[in-house]
């Protein structure tokens, strides 16, 4: 058992490996002042904030050493969900979002986020802090003039203190899960349209800019496909 758990831990250590060396290559860009990252990690506001961070700065190392080797992302209810049940483990999401970071289309991430103090929850038959975001805002700016837009939907994290038997450390938190619980809003149309309409009518144009609202998980959704680059391009993708 000692040697699969070890085996799993250098498997994910691989994973950040990769990320940080051939792969990640962020591009330069924007005129966002990126916050400074915390010193101790035993807070959810500490984890927040350098989620934030990590993203605004593109380094997928940061942000991949924020989550738990146990790590979910969990899709909001809809076709991705029905395609990821269990929703995405702690490689999954590194890798899926580590496209967005090195991608050379994109030029600027912004994202800013609004959330309550942690409560006392049970993550699978285990305490943790669940945190609610009632207001996130991430902006994925990209060459050609689009801007991929996350607006107001309400995210849920869940954090738990380090697995030893994981090679973690006790003394600090971990982001556990991320479940991306979404608006209220009425119903989009489906996002191969919002990516391509067929005409400008339903368009929002910002400073010249084309403004494309999507949810955290077609975004998540987005990252993990190799169209990425050709889906903010404007061009016909591939969106199960």
């Amino acid at each position: 058992m000692h040697r699969i758990q070890l085996l799993l831990v250098l498997a994910a250590a691989l994973v950040v490996s990769a990320l940080t060396g051939c792969l990640f290559n962020p591009s330069e860009g924007g005129d966002v002042e990126p916050a400074e990252y915390s010193e101790a990690l035993t807070h959810p506001d500490s984890l927040l904030n350098d989620l934030q961070t990590s993203y605004q700065r593109r380094e997928i190392e940061r942000y991949a050493t924020l989550l738990s080797h146990r790590f979910v992302f969990k899709f909001q209810a809809g076709p991705d969900a029905d395609e990821f049940p269990d929703g995405l483990t702690f490689e999954q999401d590194s890798l899926f979002t580590n496209n967005m970071f090195r991608s050379s289309d994109v030029v600027e991430i912004r994202l800013s986020m609004t959330w309550g103090p942690p409560s006392d929850q049970i993550w699978v038959g285990e305490p943790a802090q669940r945190v609610i975001l009632s207001d996130l805002n991430l902006d994925v700016e990209k060459t050609g003039d689009l801007i991929l837009r996350v607006s107001g939907d309400e995210q849920q994290y869940y954090f738990q203190p380090g697995v030893a038997e994981d090679f973690e450390d006790p003394e600090r938190l971990y982001i556990r899960a991320w479940q991306d619980i979404g608006s209220t809003s009425a119903p989009r149309p489906p996002l191969a349209e919002r990516l391509n309409p067929l005409s400008d009518d339903d368009e929002i144009f910002e400073d010249g800019m084309r403004v494309v609202h999507v949810s955290m998980s077609e975004l998540v959704r987005l990252m993990g496909q190799d169209e990425f680059a050709e889906a903010f391009a404007g061009s016909r993708v591939r969106v199960n």
